[in-house]
């Protein structure tokens, strides 16, 4: 589990920095470019690099956590939960996955409201998506897309993935929310 959850936010920090690195070296041959490709790569980069912070603060929250294992055992973890917008968290995580993962199809379905007000720890609920598409990413076929959507039911809201790999077996279903399974 620690390894699972240390090493999504760090793929996520490499891939985009990755990225960025490219996009900086298409620009040491700027003087061929057409001024609107310039442009545009210099309109990515401060969102690429706002992706890999993002990560980075994730990571950092996470190795946190596992310097404190013993509150988790004891049930004793302190959650941050904060009002947030539930449908910025959903697109954040989906284009963080869309940036490391360019060649995947990863649809998004979002309602027609532009906000939804939760009361959550965004940092652990954006990595506990995370995880979820990852797994989805990485479990099915590179040709089927990934969908990711938020459903909001009266006074609930749903944040779903849904992809078309192989499933979990009964018995992994039985145990799934089992601490550190």
């Amino acid at each position: 589990m620690a390894s699972h959850e240390l090493r999504t936010p760090l793929t996520i920090i490499k891939g985009t920095l990755h990225l960025a690195r490219r996009r900086l070296m298409r620009l040491e041959h700027a003087s061929e470019m057409p001024l609107h490709q310039v442009s545009q790569i210099m309109t990515e980069l401060p969102t690429l690099l706002e992706q890999a912070i993002r990560q980075a603060d994730v990571q950092q929250r996470l190795i946190g956590e596992f310097f404190d294992v013993s509150r988790i055992q004891a049930e004793k973890l302190e959650l941050s939960p904060t009002l947030c917008d539930l449908v910025s968290i959903v697109r954040a995580v989906v284009l963080d996955q869309r940036a490391i993962t360019p060649a995947r199809a990863i649809e998004l379905e979002l309602p027609e409201v532009p906000h939804v007000l939760v009361m959550v720890d965004q940092d652990r609920i954006g990595q506990v998506l995370s995880n979820y598409l990852t797994n989805a990413l990485k479990y099915s076929a590179t040709s089927t897309p990934i969908s990711v959507g938020l459903v909001v039911e009266e006074k609930h809201v749903r944040v779903w993935v849904r992809d078309r790999g192989p499933g979990l077996s009964p018995e992994q279903q039985r145990r799934i929310w089992e601490r550190f399974y």
